[in-house]
């Protein structure tokens, strides 16, 4: 884990207004794979964490909007378990984060209080529910991987996978193409970033082809 790296000269303001209310607020603020967390669980937390459906996910956020606005507005209708930005590698946001709170009525009370809601005049950002997807799709796979090479691979550079099911590829003849489940949205958002960085991370380079936020594709004929 690492504090947040931030470019020179990309919004100056911003960051030290950032800055400053970690400070004031004695908030941690952690960065993994390209996205900074707040929480997971937050200090003074009890018990286990929330169940599956108290996540939203938050778009169209302009990118020069940090932390210091966005969890204490989110905060105002219920409490937080964990806060997700996305970041560029400049330091800017990518324009969605992800806040999970206590109970599914906090959530759906910040569907209702933020949808549509005017972050900025002429800036109504879109607050829905968090789909959770799982699964990430890698195409181009050599014939020759096996079920058995491909996860013990996927295991070294990645965490949280649960399975992996290969089939003919569509697309390509003598090709595999692989769906990978993972444990959580969480791991396999990070697993897609390590993935797409590292395109020699699974055997015969693999093109990643989808991603948390996308829908997954099943096909029939599985190998």
């Amino acid at each position: 884990m690492q504090r947040q790296m931030w470019s020179s000269g990309i919004n100056e303001a911003g960051k030290m207004a950032l800055l400053a209310w970690e400070k004031e607020t004695g908030i941690e603020l952690v960065q993994i794979n390209g996205q900074r967390y707040y929480g997971g669980p937050p200090p003074g937390w009890v018990g286990g964490p929330p169940p599956v459906g108290t996540e939203v996910y938050i778009a169209r956020l302009p990118q020069d909007v940090y932390e210091n606005t966005l969890i204490p507005l989110f905060e105002s209708v219920g409490k937080l378990y964990e806060f997700r930005l996305m970041l560029t590698f400049s330091g800017l946001n990518r324009g969605f984060a992800y806040a999970r709170y206590a109970s599914w009525q906090c959530a759906r009370s910040a569907i209702a209080t933020f949808h549509r809601f005017q972050l900025r005049e002429g800036c109504a950002i879109v607050v829905c529910w968090s789909t959770q997807k799982r699964e990430l799709l890698m195409n181009g796979l050599a014939a020759s991987v096996s079920q058995q090479e491909l996860e013990a691979r996927l295991q070294e550079v990645t965490e949280g996978i649960c399975s992996v099911t290969l089939y003919a590829s569509p697309r390509q003849r003598q090709a595999k193409l692989a769906v990978l489940k993972y444990r959580s949205h969480k791991t396999a958002a990070q697993a897609k970033k390590v993935l797409m960085e590292e395109r020699a991370g699974t055997p015969e380079h693999g093109v990643l082809e989808a991603s948390p936020e996308d829908t997954p594709v099943h096909h029939q004929g599985a190998s």
